[in-house]
């Protein structure tokens, strides 16, 4: 039996009408899309006589709900039912409002909807009135709206300056736009991007930006840099660098990084989650053994999946089920653990991940794991601490 629509649980699905819709109705309204139907239409299902006449309280008390809303009751249409019990009966049959700026009223934003058309008008006479433009303005209604006053300019004056210097080469701070800073343009990275790639047509903003360092220790004193074991820089100088060590061991946590001894011939890097495949573009990891030790839970195991993918043969260490079991007295918690396939890991290694999987929220942090313990199976890989002289 299908229930009669009330006054609240109609407005209600209006709002989420409004929130989807909105962008695409001021675009109608504003003349640059063509109107589709009416905002909103949907039946009220008003009741049979059968109904009417089990509880004919609630269906009057439902009738005259309709009849009275302050903002809905000229939206209903309505219909008359000639019942053989109860005669005539003028029941509301379905909701119809024309135009988004009238569900705008009825739900209470007028003012959102003012400002939308506003700023939409803006955003359209200040850049290309494309159409990637318009459906990403009718996509993005909400953050564009949400935006304050002295926000929404930034955003219009920043994008009319980027795509007035599709490859400036700045940094943020170098740009010669009033209130943006690093900041700001991080907060509306999204927003912008999407706005700058449909009014220009170029994937990125042009902008510089900071290079993403990776630390690592010369383990070896042969290796090191003039007076440098520990160095930070951006990937290519570090695929620059003139060494050919044996082992390369990476890391992801900087306190296990840092307690490595000196050890023969290895060049040690602080791993940085998702983005180890990087490493990949390495040329002196070709010709090197390479070892990956993350945490172990599932996150890290598809990192050292995501690793090989890459095309490195990286060896894990104590991403086992023994090493699991092991230290089970020091398990985390992996609050949004992954499921997906991991078809590059290894029996023992497949075996930690199946048991990680069928045993949620799991994890050993490689910190936690007893470092004599972390020495002896680097011992046992071949590890050598001994300084070269």
């Amino acid at each position: 039996m299908v229930k009669q629509v009330t006054t609240t649980a109609a407005i209600e699905r209006l709002k989420k009408t409004y929130q989807r819709k909105a962008g695409s109705w001021a675009l109608q309204h504003l003349g640059h899309e063509t109107p589709d139907g009416s905002a909103a239409s949907f039946p009220l299902h008003p009741p049979t006589q059968q109904q009417a006449m089990a509880d004919q309280q609630t269906v009057i008390d439902w009738v005259a709900s309709w009849r009275a809303h302050p903002k809905l009751s000229d939206a209903v249409v309505w219909g008359t039912r000639h019942w053989s019990l109860l005669g005539r009966q003028d029941v509301p049959l379905r909701l119809e409002i024309p135009a988004g700026h009238t569900l705008a009223s009825i739900i209470g934003k007028t003012d959102q909807w003012t400002s939308l058309l506003r700023r939409f008008e803006s955003l359209l006479a200040a850049l290309d009135s494309s159409e990637n433009l318009r459906s990403v303005l009718a996509r993005d209604a909400d953050g564009i709206v949400a935006l304050t006053n002295i926000d929404f300019q930034r955003l219009v004056d920043v994008l009319v300056w980027l795509g007035q210097h599709p490859a400036s080469e700045l940094y943020i701070r170098q740009l010669p736009v009033r209130g943006v800073d690093t900041k700001w343009i991080e907060a509306n990275r999204r927003l912008v991007t999407a706005l700058h790639r449909a009014h220009t047509g170029h994937m990125s903003l042009g902008i510089a930006t900071e290079p993403s360092l990776w630390r690592i220790r010369l383990l070896d004193n042969t290796h090191h840099i003039g007076a440098l074991s520990d160095v930070s820089a951006p990937l290519d100088q570090l695929a620059a660098l003139d060494v050919k060590p044996r082992r390369v061991l990476i890391v992801e946590n900087l306190i296990s990084l840092l307690t490595l001894p000196a050890m023969q011939d290895t060049i040690a890097i602080f791993g940085r989650g998702t983005a180890v495949p990087e490493l990949a573009k390495l040329p002196w990891l070709a010709s090197a053994d390479v070892y990956y030790w993350g945490d172990l839970d599932t996150h890290g195991l598809r990192i050292l999946h995501t690793f090989r993918a890459a095309g490195v043969d990286a060896t894990s260490l104590l991403m086992d089920l023994p090493t699991l079991q092991q230290f089970h007295d020091l398990w985390a918690q992996e609050t949004k653990p992954f499921t997906g396939d991991l078809d590059l890991l290894t029996t023992s290694e497949a075996a930690a991940y199946d048991y990680l999987c069928t045993h949620p929220g799991t994890r050993l942090e490689q910190e936690r794991i007893d470092w004599s313990h972390v020495l002896e199976i680097l011992r046992a890989r071949g590890f050598v601490f001994e300084r070269l002289d």
